[in-house]
C-alpha cells in the first residue's frame, strides 16, 4: 500500500513533459569537408532508443534531421556548428531525471551529406548505419550494431559487443571487435 502511494505521489508530481525540439538544419558546405557527430543519451537508454544515420545526397550542404519522442525527450539537447575547415560537429544529450526512465526517450537521427565527405561518430548506446560516401570513416559504439555500405575510402570501426556489417565499400579497413561480430559482404 504504502508502495502504490508513493507512485502515485511520484507520478502526480512529475510535472507533463514539454514538447520536444526536433531538429531540422542545413549548413551549406562544400565536398571533401568532415562531419563530427557525438551522441551520447547515457548508458540507461536502450539502444533501440537511439539511431545515427548518415548517407550522401547532391547538394553541398550538410543536413540535419532528429525525431524525438518518449519520455524525457524534452531533456535532449542539440548543439550544431561549423568552422572556416569546412567541419561540421552535431553533439547531442540528454539529462535530467525524465532522461533514463523507460529506457530513455527516442533519439533517431539521419545527416545527409556530399558524397565526398568524411565522418567521425561516436553513438554509444544505438545503432550506426552509414551508405554511400567517399572518405574516412570513423564509427565507435558501445553495444550497437555498426552497418556500412557503398563506401570508398580509410575505414574505422569500434564496438564492444555490437555486430558489425559492410558490404560494398573500397577501403583499407580496421575494426576492433572484443565481443562484437563481423560481416561482409561484395
Amino acid at each position: 500500500m504504502i508502495l502504490l502511494l508513493v507512485l502515485l505521489s511520484v507520478v502526480v508530481l512529475i510535472p507533463t513533459p514539454a514538447q520536444a525540439q526536433d531538429l531540422d538544419r542545413r549548413i551549406a558546405v562544400q565536398p571533401g569537408g568532415r562531419l563530427q557527430v557525438d551522441l551520447d543519451m547515457g548508458p540507461e537508454n536502450r539502444s533501440e532508443r537511439v539511431s545515427l544515420e548518415v548517407r550522401s545526397h547532391d547538394a553541398d550542404e550538410v543536413w540535419v534531421v532528429a525525431d524525438l519522442s518518449g519520455l524525457g525527450a524534452s531533456s535532449v539537447k542539440f548543439r550544431l556548428d561549423h568552422d572556416e575547415r569546412g567541419v561540421v560537429r552535431l553533439y547531442g544529450r540528454a539529462g535530467g531525471l525524465m532522461s533514463w526512465l523507460f529506457g530513455g526517450p527516442g533519439v533517431h537521427v539521419r545527416v545527409w551529406v556530399p558524397q565526398d565527405f568524411s565522418v567521425d561518430l561516436r553513438c554509444p548506446s544505438g545503432p550506426i548505419r552509414i551508405e554511400e560516401l567517399n572518405g574516412e570513416i570513423r564509427a565507435r559504439t558501445r553495444s550497437a550494431p555498426i552497418e556500412v555500405r557503398g563506401v570508398e575510402g580509410d575505414v574505422h570501426l569500434r564496438t564492444q559487443t555490437g555486430a558489425v556489417r559492410v558490404t560494398e565499400v573500397v577501403a583499407t579497413s580496421a575494426c576492433a571487435l572484443p565481443a562484437g561480430r563481423w560481416s561482409s559482404a561484395g
